[in-house]
């Protein structure tokens, strides 16, 4: 697995956030073809599909970060 993060903070209420995750090789080998009924198909055979595949999220987000100011 990759993983990597970036923040950068270009005034101090506001945030810019980025992060990319990426799995390498996924082993669904070992997943039963036949669902719980024995019938083939169902999960096991959609997740075997997968074997071997590679799978990548990506996620970017802007927060307003509100602070509250306290005057003594």
């Amino acid at each position: 697995m990759f993983r990597f993060g970036l923040n950068w903070y270009p005034h101090s209420n506001v945030k810019f956030q980025s992060n990319i995750i990426h799995v390498f090789i996924i082993n669904t080998a070992g997943t039963p073809i036949t669902n719980t009924n024995g019938y083939s198909g169902g999960a096991g055979a959609r997740t075997n599909g997968w074997n071997n595949g590679d799978l990548s999220a990506f996620l970017t987000q802007i927060a307003v970060i509100s602070r509250k100011l306290t005057l003594t």
